[in-house]
């Protein structure tokens, strides 16, 4: 799994940015400043960066500089500064991308996409996920337990794959909507219930384990594959 670091001190957006990275199947480690980025960029070793410009103490700038003295790592740079004048003294210093706030995280996730494929043309996952008894095929968009098809529909799939790629992370209600909301199917609580209700009914239909999906009163849900019922 690829990991990316997120330098970000703007927690909202940081936590959208965040739940959007782990949909994308990737290991997010956020941190606010530029200090303690460069302290844990070795112990990381992310795979990408995303950099915003204006951080609390060291501004994205000089992060990058000091970075790029011995990475090559991909770096996209966020700011609120729109302007040409620091838009080029991103690229100058070597941003591979920048991206002027606010802006729509699916295109950040697609720039993010791009750049991964490209500076790691050997290494991109494949369409076929396994995790645990579980095979992700998200061109055929199937969910086979030991090779059996669990039969979900498109929603249940997008549902039970984000939970599942993310094993022990805690979604609430409201990150799942943004995630796999679509803009046309109108997501709501109760439809995210009962989507789980449906996944753990095929789970259990196949004899795999139903109460995989773990739910946490009055917050979200959590993957748990060794948890029992």
């Amino acid at each position: 799994m690829k990991k990316v670091m997120l330098v970000e001190d703007d927690l909202s957006l940081a936590e959208v940015i965040t739940d959007y990275l782990h949909f994308e199947g990737y290991w997010p480690e956020h941190f606010v400043s530029g200090d303690d980025a460069l302290a844990n960029f070795k112990k990381v070793e992310p795979h990408l960066i995303i950099l915003d410009v204006m951080l609390p103490g060291m501004s994205g700038f000089d992060v990058m500089q000091k970075i790029r003295k011995e990475s090559a790592v991909p770096i996209v740079m966020v700011s609120a500064k729109s302007d040409d004048y620091n838009m080029m003294k991103g690229y100058d210093l070597g941003a591979d991308d920048y991206m002027s706030k606010p802006f729509r995280p699916k295109i950040l996730m697609a720039k993010v996409n791009a750049l991964i494929s490209r500076c790691y043309p050997d290494q991109i996952t494949s369409q076929q996920i396994k995790i645990h008894e579980l095979t992700f095929n998200d061109s055929q968009v199937k969910t086979l337990f030991n090779e059996v098809d669990l039969l979900l529909t498109p929603k249940e799939y997008e549902l039970f794959r984000l939970l599942a790629l993310n094993e022990g992370h805690i979604f609430t209600y409201e990150n799942l909507i943004n995630q796999i909301d679509d803009g046309e199917s109108q997501l709501t609580q109760n439809a995210i219930s009962a989507h789980v209700k449906n996944i753990r009914k095929k789970l259990k239909k196949f004899e795999a384990n139903y109460e995989s999906i773990r739910t946490i009163w009055g917050v979200g849900y959590r993957f748990d594959w060794s948890a029992k019922g």
